[in-house]
C-alpha cells in the first residue's frame, strides 16, 4: 500500500517568504543554527490542516471534495513573533497573521468539515502562524525583548489569499520537500 505525507496550506507570495526569511536572519544573530531548525524560505507556508500519511488511492477522493470549498479571496498581514508552548519555553517560533482572520478561520472550517467526511478527526484547535523555526531535541531557548522583530514584522503590507493547496510533504536527510499536489483556487472579491 502507496502512501504520501499530506497536509493543506496556503502558499505564500515570494515577497513574504522574503520579508521572514529576513526575519530569521535577525532572529539568527541572536541564537545558534545548531540550536534552531529553520524553515527553508521556499517552504514556508501557512498550514491549515495536516493529514498525515494517506493512502495514495483515497487522494483522488480528497481533491474532489476539497473542489467543494467555496469562499472569496481574503487578504492578511504579518503580525508578530510568538512561541509555542511559550517564550519562556520556546519549542517553536513562528509569525502571526492579522486581517481578515475570520475567512482565514472559515476556509479551516469548511476544509475540515468536507475532510470529516471522508473519515479524518483532527482535534488541535487552529491557531494560525508562519513557522520560522524549531528548537532541536536537547536544547532549551528562551526569547527575551522582540522590539526591534517585531517593528520589522509589522513593516509589511497585507497579501492576497486567492488559494489554497494540497502539499505532499517528501522528508529527506536535507529537511522537507513540498510537492504541489492540487491547487484550489478562492473566488475573486
Amino acid at each position: 500500500m502507496a502512501v504520501k505525507r499530506l497536509f493543506i496550506a496556503i502558499d505564500l507570495p515570494v515577497e513574504i517568504k522574503k520579508k521572514l526569511a529576513g526575519v530569521q536572519e535577525v532572529l539568527k544573530k541572536r541564537v545558534s543554527d545548531k540550536v534552531i531548525k529553520w524553515v527553508e524560505e521556499e517552504n514556508f507556508h501557512l498550514n491549515l490542516v495536516f493529514l498525515g500519511m494517506v493512502e495514495e488511492k483515497k487522494i483522488l477522493n480528497i481533491v474532489q471534495r476539497l473542489k467543494q470549498v467555496k469562499q472569496k479571496s481574503f487578504s492578511l498581514q504579518l503580525s508578530g513573533l510568538g512561541f509555542f508552548p511559550s517564550q519562556n519555553e520556546a519549542r517553536v517560533i513562528w509569525v502571526g497573521v492579522k486581517n481578515e482572520i475570520d475567512q482565514l478561520k472559515n476556509i479551516h472550517k469548511k476544509i475540515d468539515s468536507v475532510l470529516r467526511e471522508l473519515g479524518f478527526d483532527f482535534y488541535r484547535e487552529f491557531l494560525p502562524h508562519l513557522a520560522l523555526g524549531r528548537v532541536r531535541r536537547g536544547y532549551r531557548i528562551s526569547f527575551g525583548e522582540n522590539k526591534k522583530v517585531n517593528k520589522l514584522i509589522n513593516q509589511g503590507k497585507s497579501f492576497l489569499v486567492d488559494r489554497f493547496v494540497l502539499f505532499e510533504s517528501r522528508l529527506s536527510s536535507l529537511g522537507p520537500v513540498y510537492k504541489t499536489v492540487k491547487k484550489f483556487n478562492l473566488k475573486n472579491g
